[in-house]
């Protein structure tokens, strides 16, 4: 009985399932209701639509698409016969002041022009190098780079394109060689790819180890070195002119960073160059000034020391000296709150060392 009863069971199941199961000729039936007419040929209206979707679809791409900055524009400031400077923005670089945050200039001698240092892009350089054409025809005969900072080499690359040799010291060089590369790339994130475009490391293809004497383009330059006070530190002096373009060695109004400098040398240079007979000062950041103007770097450079010497002796932690040791002062100069606390932490650093090596 159980047999009959799972066999009219099963029976019963396939009869409903075929009733349910379209036919194969009603699904076709369906298939060709369902079959769409073919395209009737596009009428003007029609091609007109689709062109201009087409048309406002590439203009959104051409719009969101990066596109290359602005020429920017560089006026020279004259600061002796023949001598010019680009003061550059006392601020870190941005995309407001295109990274033009130190000095540079050139001198015009006799059969051409002498660079001193490039600035922070490829674009930066080219600048240069058409404000150099609005004062000369002369061609650059020579660029040198002060310091290996990127605000005032990766501007290089506009010069060697041209073939003008790259002077710099070896330490300078050295530098380069080890951190140019994280520079530019630091500099592409925080300026952006268009104002950073077709900037590279020209790498100076000349190099001094100590204090030399150029003979170029009818002047006589002095490129002063003073030992380690940081990589490579190089000023450069037209004795003509009496011009001195002093790199970082010197920075006015804006505090000077001291991270990875030795601070008796760098004070024995400023000491060595208010010696010299400057007429016109022209200092790595800040306003075109005159050489007394030198003492302030040494006061601000001594007072930290002696701010941080003070925390240190009577006990104070690393964080406590980047609290209280301040160099009052100097508190109206740019950059402080950002700058000063870096100087503090390094020096405390130096201390801690030179202790441990006692």
């Amino acid at each position: 009985m159980r047999e009959r009863r799972r066999a009219c069971n099963i029976k019963s199941f396939i009869r409903v399932c075929q009733r349910r199961r379209p036919s194969f000729t009603a699904s076709v039936s369906i298939r060709q209701r369902l079959r769409l007419k073919p395209h009737a040929p596009s009428t003007p209206r029609a091609f007109a639509r689709r062109l201009a979707i087409l048309t406002i679809v590439a203009v959104l791409l051409a719009l969101a698409a990066p596109r290359p900055a602005a020429a920017q524009t560089l006026n020279p400031e004259p600061v002796a016969p023949e001598v010019y400077a680009f003061v550059g923005a006392l601020a870190e670089p941005a995309p407001e002041n295109r990274g033009f945050v130190a000095n540079q200039g050139f001198i015009v001698g006799d059969t051409g022009v002498i660079v001193i240092d490039t600035g922070a892009s490829h674009a930066h350089g080219e600048a240069m190098l058409a404000a150099i054409r609005r004062v000369t025809d002369k061609p650059v005969v020579l660029v040198i780079n002060t310091h290996p900072g990127a605000e005032r080499v990766l501007g290089n690359s506009a010069f060697a394109a041209l073939g003008v040799p790259i002077l710099a010291h070896r330490d300078a060089a050295r530098f380069m060689a080890a951190n140019c590369r994280t520079c530019l790339e630091n500099l592409n994130t925080v300026l952006g790819e268009a104002l950073m475009a077709g900037t590279t490391i020209a790498a100076p293809t000349a190099l001094v180890d100590g204090t030399t004497t150029l003979k170029i383009a009818g002047r006589t330059l002095e490129v002063l070195h003073f030992g380690w006070t940081r990589a490579g530190d190089v000023a450069v002096f037209d004795r003509a002119s009496g011009a001195l373009f002093t790199g970082d060695l010197v920075c006015l109004d804006r505090v000077p960073q001291v991270r990875d400098a030795h601070l008796d040398n760098w004070l024995a240079a400023l000491e060595a160059l208010r010696r010299l007979p400057i007429r016109v000062l022209v200092p790595g950041r800040g306003p075109i000034s005159s050489p007394q103007r030198i003492t302030e770097v040494q006061t601000y450079l001594e007072d930290l020391r002696a701010a941080v010497q003070a925390r240190y002796d009577r006990g104070d932690s690393l964080s406590e000296a980047i609290d209280n040791a301040s160099v009052h002062a100097f508190r109206g100069w740019a950059l402080y709150p950002l700058l000063h606390p870096g100087n503090v932490h390094h020096l405390y650093l130096e201390l801690e060392r030179q202790a441990l090596e006692r």
